[in-house]
């Protein structure tokens, strides 16, 4: 691997996979797939639209949250125009529609079982709001939170019989049932 280049194909089991949490037996490839974006640093070759938000997507992933925040700061500094689109040329979508992928990552994971809350959260964005974030099982979040916890959170789904599903918020693990779309 050449320091610094910006390809991370070898890491789509991180993200968008989720095969080195879904498999017991692959815990042990985290540290490398982590040293192997480490690797890669920010600069140079790195400098590429797309690669920002699929960087943020990864270290949100190893909740780094520092990390994943200085992704979405690279963009904006390297490859973001002032109407929010990304620069490289030719003008590419996948950073500018990506990057919201990747802040949802930083916001919301599903994978492993589990719908985990505010996995990699930023002390820069310590409080705030978000409403319509998709997981998986068909269940979208709304939450808001203070000083870098969950205050509140819905969940919800468009399926008549929802299942419960096992929630990561605040550390502490719960069940919960989504609420129905659209019943009161």
């Amino acid at each position: 691997m050449v320091s610094g280049h910006r390809h991370t194909s070898h890491l789509i089991g991180v993200f968008p996979g989720t095969m080195l949490w879904n498999q017991p037996n692959t815990k042990d490839l985290i540290p490398a797939a982590e040293k192997s974006l480490d690797l890669r640093g920010c600069g140079g070759d790195n400098r590429r639209s797309w690669t920002w938000p699929w960087r943020t997507a990864l270290w949100a992933r190893f909740h780094k949250a520092d990390r994943a925040y200085e992704m979405v700061q690279s963009y904006i500094r390297w490859n973001c125009l002032d109407n929010l689109f990304g620069n490289h040329p030719p003008m590419q979508m996948d950073g500018t529609y990506g990057m919201t992928g990747g802040m949802s990552e930083i916001l919301v994971q599903s994978h492993a079982g589990q719908i985990e809350l505010l996995p990699a959260l930023p002390p820069a964005w310590k409080t705030g709001s978000v409403k319509g974030i998709r997981a998986r099982g068909n269940v979208t979040v709304d939450m808001s939170w203070k000083d870098g916890k969950v205050e509140s959170f819905v969940l919800t789904t468009s399926e008549k019989k929802p299942r419960p599903v096992a929630v990561l918020v605040n550390g502490e693990k719960r069940t919960v049932t989504p609420k129905v779309a659209g019943r009161k």
